[in-house]
């Protein structure tokens, strides 16, 4: 009955917007709008926009040792910031993976999204130029804006087959071109004359920034954005070295005034430049980004966009003195360290912080530090609203809000979850494996292509289930354990998971007669005890503190046991005599005093997912190819048997979770997640969902054969072109792609009940 009436405003809702949405949509076709966004992000410039490069060439320098990404990543990623710079946030405004560092790829499907060709440090001027000058060239690396244009022209190559299909792929693509930062301040830095040796040089480097988006649009590029210099006189680097004993250096905010006089000179220079390029051609839209004024709208009003007003002229983190920032590449592991870099403008007395980046970015994406924004180009895939339709939307409501009642809790229902906390084994860990074995083979290419664009330690091509969750939860990647020391280093959450950890301790297979080296010492009672450790550091004086954080948190417990049913079934121990009634109980047993220990510490929302549908696995499909007929397969060509047992584990912990749930306190929610029916999903209607028929069960990299299992590495002969086709990525573990499709319906519905953001506000 409730369903039928509610109906009707929905359709009443339809009734009246659509003449309102197809006018604005006809509008939109009429004045040229796009029907999609960009395919392809293209990027140039130094630090401030380089992902990787940097430590490609430089691999001992001080970015790739903590606290560098520390935010966002949990470990350091060749970013010069705690987390994500502006040409991350782009990327993921575009739903784009972020762009590749050039000078990590080869092929071009390294480069089928995009490029990043920024290399910090470099210049718009070539070196040989500031040699002429007589600076010291040692610090001015040879990456100039010209030599990044020509590795674009080598990506364009392998992009392209011909000069059209080059053209074709530019005219899609959006550019970043930002650069000019070290052409002053190299010479700043080595003393040189203001007024005779480093204003001259603007319009050199205006110039030369003219010259390369000519290039770019000889190649056919429709879109560029091109940053103005950020306020120079604001930075802790600058502050520090140029301190003057004159309050009338200083503006109302603590700004060095001659230092952004020059940055506005800078930036209207370069506006003037381009207005003339886009007064030469209308086709092509050049846009500018304001980052100067972005900055200077934190700087002014911190309090307004979340930061301390003691924090805006202070490095995070630096050696200490006024503004933090006492040398150079003063940030490192032993620096002095802010407690929360979210509220600070800079990270490292140059660079900027991922919540300064976010704010810049966003301004650039949607205005008002862009005109036009970035983002007024990619039609809106929703109904648009033609002014008429404001008139309605009363009515509207009226209408619509008392149906709306109805219906259970909606997304983001529930109390805050601000914390994740995770356990498990390789389907979760996100980088404690490789602290503990750095040789191991998820620390090369081609793992962590797509979203990261290098190996992040994770056993896929891009981000896992715990990433999705937490990404929709509004929090950063948990750290892994074993990075972090601090409370401050777990603020938001912790990931306990290290890849082949069992759900029971090795003991109990030395018990059998087996040899266990090949599995992780770090089974779930172990997980379960680091997180008391961190659970104290967090709260460290009273339970109360304790209880606090466990009723705010949100816990991922799984997926545990495939590990150790794994390597049971591979040592050839009987599915059906032994694994099912000797072992599965255990490991059923094993998972539910996990699950008593954390509601017995004060757990508001654990979620308990069961195991994958293990009969689809390459691997397993590879190993028992030879002894199985074709009564074995079902229809998708998954193995019977095992996903049988799979269902029967899964079933067993579904009892459990029921049988434990505490019915006499409404406060606690123990969620199941089907990652199973997920799974299943897509291997039964691959189509449907954006996968190939062949990706089903064919894994994307390995090393050919039947199912293409094998060993994935950077010599694998056998990588697929798209791995957001395919199901699996190493014949084990989950693409990128398949895990956001279990992970969204974890979140939302229909694999989970109830779904976790019915019980979580973001």
């Amino acid at each position: 009955m409730s369903s039928s009436s509610s109906s009707f405003p929905a359709f009443l809702l339809l009734v009246l917007l659509l003449p309102y949405g197809a006018v604005s949509a006809d509008r939109d076709q009429a004045s040229g709008g796009s029907s999609a966004c960009y395919t392809r992000l293209f990027s140039f410039g130094d630090s401030i926009t380089d992902t990787g490069n940097f430590v490609s060439l430089f691999p001992n320098i001080t970015i790739l040792s903590p606290p560098y990404g520390e935010t966002f990543f949990g470990r350091p990623s060749g970013r010069f910031s705690d987390g994500r710079l502006i040409i991350d946030f782009i990327a993921e405004a575009l739903r784009l993976p972020f762009p590749k560092p050039y000078l990590t790829g080869r092929t071009a499907d390294d480069f089928r999204h995009g490029a990043n060709f920024a290399v910090a440090g470099a210049t718009a001027l070539n070196q040989s130029f500031f040699k002429e000058m007589g600076l010291d060239v040692r610090s001015i690396l040879p990456y100039s804006l010209d030599v990044q244009l020509g590795w674009f022209k080598d990506v364009l190559r392998l992009l392209g087959s011909n000069k059209q299909e080059g053209r074709d792929i530019v005219s899609c693509s959006l550019f970043l071109l930002g650069i000019g930062g070290n052409d002053y301040n190299n010479p700043f830095f080595q003393n040189r004359s203001f007024t005779t040796e480093i204003k001259p040089l603007v319009p050199k480097v205006v110039g030369k920034i003219e010259k390369a988006i000519k290039v770019l649009i000889g190649h056919g590029a429709k879109t560029i954005v091109v940053p103005g210099n950020v306020p120079t006189g604001c930075r802790p680097r600058y502050l520090a070295t140029f301190r003057s004993n004159n309050s009338a250096d200083y503006d109302a905010h603590g700004c060095l005034r001659w230092l952004n006089d020059f940055a506005e000179h800078h930036n209207r220079a370069l506006r003037r430049m381009l207005h003339r390029i886009t007064a030469q051609d209308p086709t092509v839209r050049i846009i500018y980004g304001d980052y100067y004024s972005a900055i200077q709208e934190i700087i002014r009003n911190p309090l307004q966009h979340g930061c301390d007003k003691d924090g805006v002229l202070t490095a995070c983190c630096g050696d200490g003195g006024p503004y933090n920032s006492g040398s150079l590449f003063s940030c490192n592991a032993t620096a002095i360290l802010c407690p929360d870099p979210s509220k600070r403008v800079t990270w490292d007395g140059i660079h900027f912080t991922e919540a300064a980046n976010k704010f810049v970015a966003r301004g650039v994406l949607n205005g008002p530090y862009a005109s036009p924004p970035v983002l007024s180009k990619c039609r809106r895939r929703h109904i648009s609203m033609a002014p008429s339709t404001v008139v309605l939307l009363p009515l509207l409501l009226f209408l619509i809000c008392p149906y709306a009642t109805v219906s259970g809790s909606g997304v983001g229902g529930g109390a805050p979850c601000t914390r994740l906390f995770s356990y498990g084994d390789s389907y979760t860990d996100a980088g404690n494996l490789v602290i503990l074995s750095p040789n191991v083979s998820v620390l090369t290419p081609p793992y962590g292509e797509t979203f990261f664009g290098r190996p992040s330690g994770r056993f896929s091509d891009g981000r896992l289930i715990v990433d999705f969750i937490a990404d929709a939860l509004r929090l950063p990647f948990s750290p892994p354990s074993l990075v972090g020391k601090t409370a401050e280093d777990f603020r938001h959450g912790a990931n306990f998971a290290v890849a082949a950890s069992s759900a029971l301790n090795l003991s109990f297979f030395k018990d059998l007669g087996l040899d266990p080296s090949s599995l992780s010492p770090y089974s779930l009672d172990v997980q379960v005890e680091w997180f008391k450790h961190v659970l104290q550091l967090l709260g460290p004086d009273t339970e109360q503190e304790r209880e606090d954080v466990m009723s705010s948190s949100l816990f991922l417990l799984g997926e545990v046991g495939l590990v150790d049913y794994d390597f049971l079934i591979t040592q050839n121990l009987p599915v059906e005599t032994e694994i099912k009634p000797l072992v599965v109980p255990k490991v059923i047993q094993q998972i539910e005093n996990a699950i008593k220990v954390l509601i017995g510490l004060g757990a508001k929302r654990i979620v308990v997912p069961g195991t994958f549908a293990m009969g689809c696995l390459p691997t397993y499909l590879s190993i028992f190819q030879s002894n199985s007929s074709a009564g074995d397969y079902d229809a998708a060509g998954c193995l019977k048997w095992l996903n049988e047992f799979s269902e029967y584990h899964n079933r067993e912990l579904k009892r459990m979770l029921y049988r434990i749930i505490p019915h006499d306190d409404r406060t606690v929610t123990v969620i199941y997640g089907d990652y199973y029916g997920a799974m299943l999903e897509i291997v039964r209607n691959p189509l449907k969902h954006g996968f190939t028929k062949d990706g089903a069960l064919n894994a994307c990299c390995g090393d050919g054969g039947p199912y293409n299992f094998g060993s994935c590495n950077a010599t694998s002969t056998n990588l697929c072109p798209d791995p957001s086709k395919h199901v699996s990525w190493d014949g084990i573990h989950l693409t990128e792609a398949a895990y956001r499709f279990v992970a969204r319906g974890v979140l939302e519905g229909p694999y989970a009940e109830p779904s976790i953001l019915s019980k979580c506000r973001c």
